[in-house]
């Protein structure tokens, strides 16, 4: 029998969202699989830093349980990128221990609970959408977890479209929420990308939409607006019918920023403009953004 210290590095203010997703996600799925997690910790002397335990009886055992997680459709598709969105992947220390024959270790009492009683969070059809992420935060806004985990999303559609990008994530609000560029991306692209994000969540209008609003002489005057960017890349981030803040890419070309928007709000779970019930898409909201007391809302229909 031996114990594996996994010893993770949170991306910087995330620690707190690493947590709460670890103990109503992760674990409970490793656990559900038969992995026996014996502990979880955060570093009292490093603000990101993160540890945990698991025990495994054997070498083949581990092999077996390995397999069972990662290489799981759901760990794939759904868990794996929140993770690394999360995370410093390449500062992860692992260490494998045994306990010593007087070590109370070596006789192992409970195991960890699949449902901690703390937890709030009941499993979803997509737990990677912010119906999960959001927990610690109001449900009017993206959170910084779902933020980062588009951002993760957005930088992986990139690559494999072929190019690199700055993103930006604001809340409902316009604010920046998050904010990522990668390193070989222009400087201009931070820029362009918090205004497409900006001007996705303002209206709740994907930004390439606004050529064809523009040319209208009664809409015309707000392409004077310092911040209004219409170029595609940008998009609101929806979800459960309600903008909870706007994403923006910059970087590529106005296809492939449009495309890797699309693919990483798709893969998060996130509504597409298009695809939301009874949503309309005939211009930019008049009467609800004159009104300081009312946020613009997507509305179901009834």
């Amino acid at each position: 029998m031996y114990y594996e210290i996994r010893r993770y590095q949170a991306r910087p203010g995330f620690r707190e969202e690493w947590v709460r997703y670890m103990e109503a996600v992760v674990i409970p799925f490793q656990v559900s699989l038969g992995m026996d997690v014996t502990a979880s910790f955060v570093d009292t002397q490093d603000e990101n830093g993160y540890v945990w335990i698991r025990r495994f009886g054997d070498e083949a055992r581990s092999e077996a349980l390995y397999a069972a997680v990662y290489e799981h459709d759901r760990w794939k598709s759904e868990i794996g990128p929140v993770v690394h969105g999360l995370l410093i992947p390449e500062k992860t220390v692992v260490t494998r221990v045994a306990p010593t024959p007087a070590s109370p270790l070596q006789r192992p009492g409970s195991a960890w609970l699949l449902r901690p009683p703390h937890s709030t969070v009941q499993r979803q059809r997509n737990p990677m959408s912010t119906r999960i992420l959001r927990t610690s935060a109001p449900a009017s806004s993206v959170t910084r977890a779902a933020a980062g985990a588009l951002i993760a999303a957005v930088h992986v559609a990139a690559a494999r479209i072929g190019f690199t990008a700055a993103v930006a994530v604001t809340d409902q609000g316009g604010h920046l929420k998050a904010f990522d560029r990668a390193g070989d991306a222009p400087f201009l692209t931070a820029e362009v990308a918090l205004d497409k994000a900006w001007t996705a969540a303002a209206f709740l209008l994907p930004t390439h939409t606004w050529n064809d609003y523009l040319a209208d002489s009664r809409v015309a005057p707000l392409a004077g607006h310092p911040r209004l960017t219409a170029v595609a890349g940008g998009y609101p981030i929806i979800a459960d019918v309600r903008c909870i803040g706007g994403l923006g890419i910059s970087g590529g070309s106005y296809e492939q920023d449009q495309q890797a928007a699309e693919e990483a709000l798709a893969a998060l779970g996130f509504e597409l403009p298009g695809q939301l019930p009874n949503h309309r898409s005939a211009g930019p909201p008049t009467t609800a953004v004159d009104r300081p007391d009312q946020r613009p809302t997507v509305s179901r229909g009834v």
